[in-house]
């Protein structure tokens, strides 16, 4: 494996990573407060 085959499977596997996903690794963590959800979907 060369590395722009190392960067190109790294950025496909965090485009694979969802939203939710971060919001819910950042809430069980507790390094942030947690905001009202709705905030960012507008």
């Amino acid at each position: 494996m060369n590395i722009l085959t190392a960067i190109q499977f790294i950025a496909r596997a965090w485009r694979e990573v969802s939203t939710e996903t971060i919001r819910n690794f950042f809430r069980h963590t507790g390094i942030l407060p947690v905001e009202d959800e709705d905030s960012d979907e507008e």
